[in-house]
């Protein structure tokens, strides 16, 4: 495992064996920026934008949290298995970046941002998205993806429609909630897919468009079970 110094190169670090993780996190030390209660998996830094990667097996042998403060990320790489609910807490990013086929639980994100860097969740149950959290990559989902009201799904596009988009078993939009189009280089008019979805999708007319370029125009649309982002050029005023 390592993290990222103040100057951006990595520290490693060594674990032994599978990180076990089971419950909510410590008790009787008193909730503040440094020394917070939450978390069976916890970083805890003086410093922003730290990025500490972990390459051992993560194992859930209970409910558990995970807490990543505001502004840093804890990556996954090796694998995760076990079968209860990973809780994900703080306003950091947790980033999930192996295939973690074996995990067969549930993600509760309470807080901050999920990203899938292109994981395969083959068995996940499902992942319930709370209000002010993100999800954003991409990557398979077995199960549903549930969007509460405030929360926001995250689009990776490319300048031209093409990027694989995200897949998954549901997709439930449960109140007025966001998808945000982050392109990468200067969009064209066309039909960039957001989502394929191997059963129901259900509220989609909640969900409000950001992240559209000047010059250009957007909707939604379903067709069949894939949801896509249509652009065209707005008319000259």
């Amino acid at each position: 495992s390592s993290a990222s110094t103040s100057a951006g190169v990595p520290r490693s670090y060594l674990f032994k064996g599978p990180l076990r993780l089971a419950g909510p996190g410590r008790t009787g030390i008193p909730e503040n920026e440094n020394q917070g209660i939450l978390g069976a998996l916890r970083l805890e830094t003086g410093s922003t934008g730290t990025v500490a990667v972990l390459t051992n097996r993560v194992e859930l042998t209970a409910n558990a949290d995970i807490h990543v403060p505001a502004t840093n990320t804890i990556s996954l790489l090796g694998e995760l298995t076990g079968s209860d609910v990973l809780t994900k807490s703080g306003g950091g990013t947790l980033s999930l970046g192996t295939n973690t086929t074996t995990f067969s639980g549930s993600i509760q994100v309470n807080r901050g941002i999920l990203n899938l860097d292109g994981v395969q969740l083959t068995n996940l149950r499902s992942i319930n998205l709370t209000n002010g959290t993100a999800l954003m990559g991409r990557g398979a989902i077995f199960g549903g993806v549930i969007v509460q009201e405030g929360a926001v799904l995250e689009s990776s596009q490319g300048a031209t429609p093409g990027s694989a988009p995200l897949a998954v078993g549901g997709f439930v939009v449960q109140g007025p909630s966001f998808l945000n189009l982050k392109f990468v280089g200067t969009p064209i008019s066309g039909i960039y897919p957001v989502l394929t979805c191997a059963s129901g999708i259900e509220g989609l007319s909640y969900l409000t468009l950001m992240g559209v370029p000047p010059g250009l125009s957007a909707s939604l649309i379903q067709q069949g079970n894939t949801v896509s982002a249509i652009l065209s050029s707005s008319p000259s005023e």
